[in-house]
């Protein structure tokens, strides 16, 4: 009852808006579901996805959600911290997600940063222009990128 019909009609456009930019495979139309508080896509709910499409579409509702609140909200975080949305796409098995929907995806993160910042944790990034982004690359090596997270901490 706290959640009137324009959130679910701005969630459901930010989602579908969000989801066709990304180049998600065979996406047809997106939804938000108030029941389950969850995109639906194609009709069909979250959970009957594979592991890396599940991954890919709580991405893409948690940045929805961000936009919303930073748009609408009164209280708006402003910060997104997303943990590996691409790892599990790229993982051998039923799901083969194509690599245009993974740089789709950074493309599409990189060109909205108006709506608060994005930190994203992430093994392999696609190859996409990182220009006006911060990118930190941890390597374990001296010489190369920034040994860990905690500066001055060595294994």
């Amino acid at each position: 009852e706290h959640f009137g019909s324009d959130f679910i009609d701005k969630m459901s456009l930010y989602l579908s808006e969000m989801l066709e930019a990304c180049r998600y495979e065979h996406f047809l139309s997106a939804r938000f579901s108030i029941e389950t508080f969850d995109v639906v896509t194609n009709g069909k709910k979250k959970e009957h996805e594979g592991k890396g499409f599940r991954a890919f579409l709580n991405t893409t509702l948690a940045f929805t959600l961000m936009r919303y609140l930073v748009t609408h909200g009164k209280y708006a975080p402003g910060l997104l911290v997303i943990d590996s949305p691409i790892l599990s796409l790229k993982e051998k098995g039923k799901e083969k997600a194509t690599d245009s929907m993974k740089s789709s995806l950074f493309r599409y993160l990189l060109n909205n940063q108006q709506y608060g910042q994005i930190i994203i944790i992430e093994n392999d990034i696609p190859d996409v222009n990182y220009e006006s982004a911060n990118v930190i690359r941890f390597t374990m090596n001296e010489n190369e990128g920034r040994y860990g997270f905690l500066m001055g901490v060595r294994n």
